[in-house]
């Protein structure tokens, strides 16, 4: 829902700007026009006092029901602490499994949502150290993020 009331808003910010464009030519207010509309983008995308955009997708969580990806840095290119983390949460009922990808350090779990709590699982990550709760991005914040910049480049390459 939020990410619906989100892309709505960009919408129609997208709206304002290309009105906003069409009078560059015609009036000097064009340009802080623009800039409004990008500042308000800003605010929309609650990612301000983040980490710095390299770090900002580090530590994401992606969950629906029964399946829940964590990317984490702990986890990237690191086999010994993959192999720790499939052990962790073997015999524990309700995970029908764990896929990982050493690549980009995501682990894909697979879970009965009735018999495991999703918050159960991030929490014996975090409380591990594979993964860090505090850092963490969801789907809505990092859409927001992509949005911001795609809009923010557009921008530029109007101007």
């Amino acid at each position: 829902m939020a990410f619906e009331n989100f892309s709505k808003s960009i919408k129609n910010l997208g709206v304002n700007i290309k009105q906003a464009m069409t009078l560059k030519g015609q009036n000097e207010k064009s340009l802080a026009n623009i800039m409004k509309y990008v500042d308000e983008i800003a605010e929309l995308q609650t990612l301000q006092g983040t980490p710095k955009e390299k770090e900002l997708t580090s530590y994401y969580l992606h969950d629906i029901p029964g399946r829940l990806r964590i990317k984490s840095p702990k986890l990237k290119k690191n086999k010994k602490a993959v192999t720790e983390v499939k052990n962790m949460f073997n015999g524990i009922n309700g995970i029908s499994n764990l896929d990982f990808n050493l690549n980009t350090g995501s682990m894909l779990v697979s879970y009965d949502s009735k018999a495991v709590n999703k918050n159960n699982i991030i929490n014996l990550m975090n409380e591990k150290g594979y993964f860090d709760k505090s850092k963490a991005i969801d789907n809505d914040k990092y859409c927001a993020h992509l949005t911001n910049n795609a809009l923010s480049f557009l921008v530029n390459i109007i101007l």
